[in-house]
């Protein structure tokens, strides 16, 4: 039940280029900026 799910994250972490944790995903695109509040926010913008 969770593998699947599991494996379904990983396969879209790897197509997005994310090759360690912590890796984001902001609507189906790889972010890479600072991890504080306002920057994560400016993005979502």
């Amino acid at each position: 039940m969770h593998l699947t799910a599991i494996r379904a994250d990983q396969a879209a972490g790897l197509e997005l280029g994310v090759t360690a944790t912590p890796g984001w995903a902001i609507d189906g695109r790889r972010y890479t900026g600072f991890y504080d509040l306002d920057a994560l926010l400016d993005e979502l913008e």
